[in-house]
């Protein structure tokens, strides 16, 4: 029977995290496309006053495409801010570890994102595939990726602190009731005991013979 009550609650937690797991991808994925359609919408009507206007098919293949590398990439940084968070008394050294993570992401994610662009539109023109094309793709649009990374960082930080402070203050509050139903039990316990302090003074200073 305690075999099978740990087993009961060792499912019970492997079910509570994986239900965890699919709500934060779902909400991971619900932004990013989120992001990606109001990006296309802005790219297509934007793109009415160029020369050469995007079609609403090529501005959505650009915009998720980008939407969706960084939904893929989201849940590394969310794991990277959770092993190297940002305290008052290591921020510095966090930081140093953060600059070349999001670089390295950045750069890695913007070559992909260019090797879909080139399979969309380089290739369907005829153009071959140039690493020197690409690398200068990368210089030129790299630091864009290190602000979004520092931004999801920054959000898992935020949730994390409110979180924290939330769980202080449940703590607080349940503190403060535990020590106002002891002092409740004290002053009741001190009540009691000052009737009977009374009844026996009562009884102490009774006359002789009275009942």
């Amino acid at each position: 029977a305690v075999r099978l009550a740990r087993r009961r609650r060792r499912n019970q937690r492997c079910g509570h995290r994986t239900r965890r797991r699919w709500t934060r991808l779902a909400i991971i994925w619900g932004f990013w496309t989120f992001v990606a359609v109001v990006f296309t919408l802005q790219s297509y009507f934007t793109s009415f006053r160029s020369e050469q206007p995007m079609t609403i098919g090529d501005s959505a293949y650009l915009q998720f495409t980008w939407s969706y590398l960084w939904a893929l990439a989201t849940p590394l940084v969310l794991w990277a801010a959770t092993k190297i968070p940002i305290e008052r008394s290591n921020w510095l050294r966090s930081l140093l570890l953060h600059v070349p993570i999001s670089l390295c992401l950045s750069v890695i994610l913007t070559a992909i994102g260019h090797i879909f662009v080139w399979l969309y539109w380089g290739r369907t023109m005829g153009r071959p595939f140039s690493f020197e094309r690409m690398t200068r793709f990368v210089v030129a649009n790299f630091s864009e990726g290190i602000g979004i990374y520092m931004l999801i960082a920054l959000t898992s930080y935020a949730f994390s602190y409110y979180r924290r402070y939330r769980e202080s203050q449940l703590r607080t509050f349940q503190l403060e009731a535990q020590l106002s139903q002891r002092a409740g039990r004290v002053r009741a316990a001190d009540d009691r005991e000052a009737v009977r302090f009374r009844h026996g003074l009562r009884d102490g200073l009774r006359p002789l013979g009275e009942p």
